[in-house]
């Protein structure tokens, strides 16, 4: 199976909560104030483009940016959390 041919890609976040970097490069908001930490990712195509989704331990959302590419959005998770490339695996 291809990349072109998986819509949906899963990964886990690889820094573990407690290091002094967590939760990551970045940090995600909405109105109501700082996202929970990310443990999980989901990198799904959306049109022209990828959404980098990240979820809490509980599946609750933690927040998402959106990519050009695939390979621009691996690379952010590749910055925020030390997911590499490898870590994919196809979700569907």
């Amino acid at each position: 199976m291809t990349a072109r041919e998986v819509e949906r890609w899963r990964a886990d976040v690889r820094r573990p909560p407690d290091a002094p970097d967590a939760p990551g490069a970045t940090r995600h908001f909405d109105l109501a104030g700082p996202l929970p930490q990310a443990a999980r990712l989901e990198l799904g195509r959306d049109g022209d483009g990828w959404f980098l989704v990240r979820l809490s331990i509980t599946g609750a959302f933690a927040g998402d940016t959106w990519h050009a590419t695939r390979e621009a959005a691996i690379e952010q998770a590749r910055f925020e959390f030390a997911v590499s490339p490898d870590d994919w695996i196809a979700a569907g």
